[in-house]
């Protein structure tokens, strides 16, 4: 018996072997950071500027090589500690860590967010820093289609999991139940479920 093909079957194979190599050659863009781009993007040197945070003034303080920022530190502030301490920590540490002044505020303490924001702003302006550059929002490795790994903190309640897991296992086993006698017609009423 010979075999006959769809009439569209070479069509479709065509089309995915060119939506493959479409997708193969896109991923070979540009995927360096923003800053990689620029030789001598900054002065090598340590700066300090200062902005205007809820309580008062938060002094920021950066080093730069030629074309990296290396470091950003809040060296002084008067927020209230227990608040913006996440703040504090995160928004330099994502500032270093992406290159980039595109970061987004905590939740929260978005004032001081924006006065770490603003003093690292002018720290890389001091650097001689193209702020445009470094305020554009980078694209994200999951838009382009690349593997991005993700974490959280999680805090779950193992108990209450645990008891949430037995009383849906038990359903399952009652509807099952339920089921099969349905399918072998019996009757509901007259005999004990379990049994």
């Amino acid at each position: 018996m010979k075999r006959t093909r769809h009439p569209f079957h070479r069509a479709r194979t065509a089309a995915a072997l060119l939506l493959a190599v479409f997708l193969l050659l896109s991923a070979c863009g540009e995927s360096g950071a923003v800053l990689s781009a620029q030789s001598g993007a900054f002065a090598p040197g340590v700066y300090r500027s200062s902005a205007r945070g809820n309580n008062g003034s938060i002094t920021v303080e950066a080093e730069f090589s030629a074309d990296r920022i290396l470091s950003v530190e809040v060296v002084e502030h008067s927020e209230t500690a227990v608040l913006s301490d996440y703040a504090v920590k995160s928004i330099p540490a994502a500032i270093v860590g992406g290159q980039t002044l595109a970061v987004d505020a905590v939740s929260g303490v978005t004032e001081t967010s924006n006065a770490i924001l603003q003093a690292a702003a002018g720290c890389a302006e001091q650097a001689g820093g193209d702020l445009e550059v470094l305020q554009k929002p980078k694209e994200d490795a999951g838009a382009r289609g690349e593997s991005v790994a993700l974490s959280a903190d999680v805090v779950a309640n193992l108990p209450l999991m645990d008891t949430m897991h037995h009383v849906l296992t038990a359903w399952c086993i009652i509807l099952g139940a339920l089921a099969k006698r349905r399918r072998q017609g019996r009757r509901l009423n007259n005999r004990p479920l379990c049994g």
